[in-house]
């Protein structure tokens, strides 16, 4: 995974708690909408998952997803 990925996971999974990312903080942070942010995460998840070691991987899909659910689609 690259440092650009792992950059768009680490930001998802911080803000999870709270809902996901506000678009403001997606588009300081990464210079992504929050629909191009959503729609990167869905790919890195379909491709290579996260490089959060085991059982913690299951648990980081998990909240990503839920956070993916939850923002809706783009």
């Amino acid at each position: 995974m690259s440092p650009d990925e792992q950059a768009l996971i680490d930001l998802a999974l911080v803000w999870q708690p709270f809902g996901g990312p506000p678009a403001g903080e997606i588009l300081t942070t990464l210079g992504l909408s929050a629909p191009e942010f959503r729609a990167r995460i869905r790919r890195i998840l379909a491709t290579r998952g996260t490089r959060v070691e085991e059982p913690m991987r299951r648990h980081a899909r998990a909240v990503l997803r839920s956070y993916l659910h939850d923002a809706g689609r783009p």
